[in-house]
């Protein structure tokens, strides 16, 4: 009867011996998940071909772990660019689409967030007409747009950050008469003003 028992106990601590052994396994997200979420504005600072162009948007999105953000973006051309072939024209631009941002070390008073935006926009050259009041018929286009970027970022309050960086606008698809890809890509300067719970 006592080899038995005995028997039945070492049976029983096996298993528990065996899963003490074991490596805890790593993983994405572990223990619990906390949500948080920004939105706010943000003004980026480009060039056009050789004109300066100021776009106006926002961001935002739901924070994951106080790290991940998945969320979306959105800009337009703020400021009048006017662009020449025969006659001079008035230039109109946006974009948006997902956005995803890693945030390195958010306790820090000074912090840095990584980011990218995938997503289209459009392009559109308006209808004018000349000097001799002929009207010359515009133009119009989307496009594919891609734009990484990082940020330095100012824990201003707990409820509010402020971010200056550069991002890199890739544009892919535009077939305008006198207007390609290479005129609308480049590096932007970019300040944002978030507002959320971090």
């Amino acid at each position: 009867m006592k080899q038995i028992a005995l028997f039945l106990i070492l049976i029983a601590l096996v298993p528990r011996a065996s899963a003490q052994d074991k490596e805890k396994e790593a993983t994405l997200f572990s223990g619990r998940i906390t949500f948080g979420g920004y939105g706010g504005p943000q003004l980026k600072l480009a060039d056009f071909g050789d004109k300066t162009a100021v776009l106006v948007g926002g961001k935002g999105g739901l924070i994951l772990n106080r790290a991940l953000v998945i969320g979306g973006g959105g800009y337009g051309l703020a400021n009048d660019i006017e662009v020449t072939d025969l006659v001079t024209r008035r230039l109109e631009f946006g974009y948006g689409g997902l956005y995803i941002e890693y945030i390195a070390m958010t306790t820090k008073l000074v912090h840095f967030t990584v980011e990218t935006l995938i997503g289209g926009g459009g392009v559109d050259i308006a209808d004018t007409l000349d000097r001799f009041g002929r009207l010359h018929n515009g133009e119009s286009d989307s496009f594919f747009a891609l734009e990484p970027g990082a940020h330095a970022e100012l824990n201003i309050a707990e409820f509010m950050r402020l971010a200056v960086g550069a991002t890199y606008l890739f544009v892919d698809g535009t077939e305008l008469s006198f207007l390609d890809d290479d005129d609308f890509s480049g590096v932007n300067a970019s300040f944002v003003l978030k507002f959320g719970n971090f």
